[in-house]
């Protein structure tokens, strides 16, 4: 008979296995030993597990989100056109498809359309398509607005 490796079962077969279940699950079988052992009846094994359920469907579905939906700030330098370099922040939207940088008192918003396209607004101005372009000092280029930094990409 070949060794088992510890992380998986004997085979259900074995006497010694029926034996541990046996050991384990009968006492939950049995209402009585359940109420000595002060194991919770039936039903409030239920509203246990729906509690529990409940509660993490709350992180899952509702909380992770919403801390995903905050904004990620990023410190920078950015220059414009062929101007110095200056501090600036990156602010994630939605990583990889929304984001802000701030120049000074500049807001410039970019989107990604998912097809490799990238969409520029400088304030209130229109809506431009860039072309994203990594340049010899490790900086990120769109059409002259360029980043240089710890630049969250993904």
């Amino acid at each position: 008979m070949s060794a088992q490796p510890a992380s998986l079962p004997p085979p259900s077969g074995s006497i010694r296995w029926r034996h541990a279940v046996a050991t384990v699950v009968g006492p939950l079988a049995d209402p009585q030993a359940r109420r000595r052992l002060r194991l919770p009846s039936s039903s409030s094994r239920t509203l246990l597990l729906t509690a529990a359920l409940s509660a993490w469907l709350l992180l899952e579905v509702i909380a992770a989100p919403l801390a995903l939906a905050q904004l990620q700030v990023g410190a920078l330098q950015c220059r414009l056109a062929s101007g110095p370099w200056q501090p600036c922040r990156m602010e994630v939207q939605d990583i990889g498809l929304h984001w802000v940088l701030r120049v000074g008192d500049q807001r410039i918003e970019f989107r990604h359309g998912g097809d490799g396209s990238v969409r520029m607004q400088k304030g209130a101005g229109p809506w431009q398509p860039v072309t994203a372009t990594w340049q010899p000092d490790t900086s990120l280029c769109w059409d002259g607005v360029c980043a240089k930094g710890d630049i969250p990409l993904d």
